[in-house]
């Protein structure tokens, strides 16, 4: 049983790491990265308390309830990927330590649920900065921004290789062309090392002290069906207790059992000389558990309530950042705070790697969110991956067509920095990139002289910042986008009749780009001394973004 326990471990993480990695573009995978949080508990509790009108997050949620109500808590000790993690660093790392022998649960072992009530208190006001602290939660942002990119970089194949779609063009950025890197990368390694290397302290310390969804599961799992029992006579050895990684067993009574500490890892069963312990429907006597008392209970909710009040306080106050520029399809910023995970799937699922982890530029509140930094990378006009990936809703679920109608912002050109606006160079590459033909060169004279110059149509940009990548002008760039005009609709759809008025069908790239007929537009005139630019001899190619006076 112990090895059938350590194989189902390994084959749970494998799993998750798979999905990790098909979430590459395109996303071919009929399982999206995230699935794994979509049947997670706690995230489904805080979006429906932080969200208050998302019941149907709770479905696949409802399956790991009813089994761990049903069986226990086998989840921490049977397919948890950080748990399976934990116990490859006791094994292999402190080589097997046996756990300290307590009569009761220690104070330190009742945080995980003072953690608990300040997420779900902080919850109901709408913020959900906590679950960047849930076990799948963590794993997920530390796996997508954290070994994927080290594989990368090692050289051993890229996950997230640009691929052909029927139809569509490559992407104008390649990912292989890109090293893969993310913000808060040191601060996302640190955290899980040092979760593993507190296992130094106590086996499992993270599970048995400080995890929030263990928490949950814990009192979630007093109703289980299969539980540790004693036969014959125990001869009060200690071993079974010292064996347990969770502290379950009580020192004085080892026939007794923590229910809502115990994980079902059988580790008891296989120490035990005397071979009296057994796991079944007919349990021994339960332990006493952790409850907290009056004063204990509304301590951990009133800071969870303060919390949540700071939190949402602070979202509508400070006003956000024009760089902070959210995907295509996501929510108003408030319901998007309070149900995004800051798992950032929808990064790995980037292939520009543009894509990336917003620090505390707009607050602790807003942690760990995606955020589109046009300088790593723009949003592709093949791409959708982001809108597929989100377990919470947190960023709709567009089609191809409809995200390209989602406007996330608008290009500004800073003319004291531009090429062509400054130093009167001839320089065309923001509008020979533009997926969406929004930059038009109009010739303009003042004391610098004559020359054709950028300007941004903001009704035809969605503001998908590639123009901001492919800038020729290094930091800062001649040209930025901005969240100014954004979309953040919660229903409806993002295509309207003006909009569609605007659409050209049929591009040769298999996408619909808001494209005018370059060709029915009026040539610049070229008589004159400095009247216009005349158009380059066809036996001349010239390099991108420039033209020949």
């Amino acid at each position: 049983m112990i090895r059938l326990r350590w194989g189902v471990q390994l084959a749970m993480l494998a799993l998750f790491l798979a999905l990790a990695a098909v979430a590459a573009w395109p996303l071919k995978s009929p399982i999206i990265p995230s699935a794994w949080l979509v049947a997670d508990p706690l995230v489904a509790l805080v979006a429906i308390a932080s969200a208050k009108a998302v019941w149907e997050l709770a479905a696949w949620a409802l399956v790991l309830v009813a089994a761990t109500m049903l069986v226990g808590r086998f989840f921490c000790g049977w397919a948890c990927p950080l748990g399976t993690t934990l116990d490859l660093g006791d094994r292999y790392l402190w080589r097997r330590r046996a756990s300290s022998i307590d009569d009761e649960i220690r104070p330190r072992g009742r945080w995980k649920h003072y953690v608990l009530a300040v997420i779900l208190a902080s919850a109901v006001f709408g913020v959900s900065t906590g679950l960047a602290f849930d076990p799948l939660v963590l794993m997920t942002r530390t796996v997508e921004t954290v070994l994927v990119p080290f594989v990368s970089w090692l050289g051993l194949g890229s996950v997230r290789a640009a691929r052909l779609l029927p139809g569509h063009a490559a992407l104008s950025v390649p990912a292989l062309e890109t090293p893969v890197v993310y913000g808060w990368m040191t601060a996302t390694t640190l955290i899980l090392l040092g979760i593993i290397f507190l296992g130094r302290v106590e086996r499992r310390f993270w599970c048995r002290n400080l995890c929030p969804l263990g928490a949950l599961l814990g009192w979630m799992s007093r109703t289980g069906l299969v539980k540790r029992h004693v036969e014959g006579d125990c001869t009060s050895c200690g071993r079974c207790a010292r064996g347990c990684p969770m502290g379950a067993i009580p020192a004085k009574d080892f026939v007794a059992t923590h229910r809502g500490e115990c994980v079902l890892c059988l580790n008891c069963r296989e120490v035990c000389r005397a071979g009296t312990v057994r796991f079944g429907p007919n349990g021994a006597r339960p332990a006493p558990g952790f409850v907290p008392d009056r004063r204990q209970a509304l301590a951990a909710i009133g800071a969870g309530i303060g919390v949540g009040l700071l939190g949402a306080g602070s979202v509508r106050a400070r006003p956000r950042p024009g760089n902070i520029i959210r995907p295509p399809g996501a929510l108003p910023e408030d319901e998007f705070l309070s149900r995004c995970t800051r798992c950032m799937a929808c990064a790995q699922a980037c292939p520009t790697n543009g894509l990336q982890a917003l620090g505390l530029e707009a607050g602790w509140e807003a942690l760990w969110t995606p955020v589109l930094l046009p300088v790593r990378g723009g949003c592709e006009a093949p791409c959708w991956n982001c809108t597929q990936v989100c377990p919470t809703g947190a960023i709709r679920k567009l089609t191809h067509e409809e995200k390209s109608f989602a406007k996330i912002g608008t290009a500004r050109v800073f003319r004291e920095r531009c090429l062509a606006w400054e130093q009167v160079k001839a320089c065309l590459v923001c509008d020979e990139v533009c997926p969406y033909d929004a930059i038009d060169f109009l010739t303009i004279t003042d004391y610098r002289g004559t020359q054709r110059r950028p300007v941004v149509h903001a009704e035809k940009c969605v503001g998908c910042g590639i123009c901001e990548h492919e800038c020729p002008v290094r930091e800062p760039r001649a040209i930025v986008v901005e969240h100014y005009g954004e979309e953040r609709l919660r229903s409806g759809s993002y295509i309207t009749p003006a909009k569609r008025q605007m659409r050209v069908v049929g591009d040769d790239r298999g996408v619909d780009y808001l494209r005018e007929q370059r060709e029915s537009a009026p040539a610049p005139p070229s008589d004159g001394a400095g009247a216009g630019v005349a158009s380059p001899p066809e036996e001349e190619p010239l390099p991108p973004g420039f033209i020949v006076k």
